[in-house]
């Protein structure tokens, strides 16, 4: 969290968990969480590079908007450079306003509604809503 912010982390899920929808449980249930605090959107930093289809697909649904680095403040930019990840840096830097309201509405738009988060939270997929294929949204240089 920098200045009231919070920052949503990249999401690294091994790919045979890929194709469960598990990451995407997984953020809508973050999401859900922080509209519950009162946040309306969060802050996500990734490196374009590898990840650009997934980066296009957010940004498509509405879920988020690139930020210009030059738009980010000093601060957060200072912050960024050795990946807590991958412990690498990033080719690409790129930044986004994520909506929460929007991930929300996508999530439970694939997972069907979640209601009141109670933890442990539990979600169960039909089979028609597991992926047959693996997605591979791994940053190339991050092998």
């Amino acid at each position: 969290c920098f200045n009231d912010i919070p920052e949503k982390f990249s999401l690294h899920l091994d790919l045979a968990y890929r194709s469960f929808l598990l990451g995407l449980a997984l953020e809508t249930v973050l999401y859900k969480y922080l509209d519950q605090s009162g946040l309306n959107y969060t802050i996500l930093r990734m490196d374009r590079n590898g990840t650009e289809s997934l980066m296009n697909y957010r940004t498509t649904t509405g879920v988020v908007k690139e930020i210009l680095p030059k738009e980010m403040p000093k601060e957060w930019l200072s912050m960024c450079g050795n990946c807590e990840l991958y412990k690498k840096t990033c080719m690409q830097q790129s930044f986004f306003k994520v909506y929460i309201r929007k991930g929300i509405e996508l999530g439970e738009k694939r997972l069907g509604a979640i209601g009141e988060l109670k933890f442990p939270v539990q979600i169960k997929l039909e089979e028609n809503q597991i992926r047959k294929v693996e997605r591979k949204f791994l940053a190339k240089w991050a092998v």
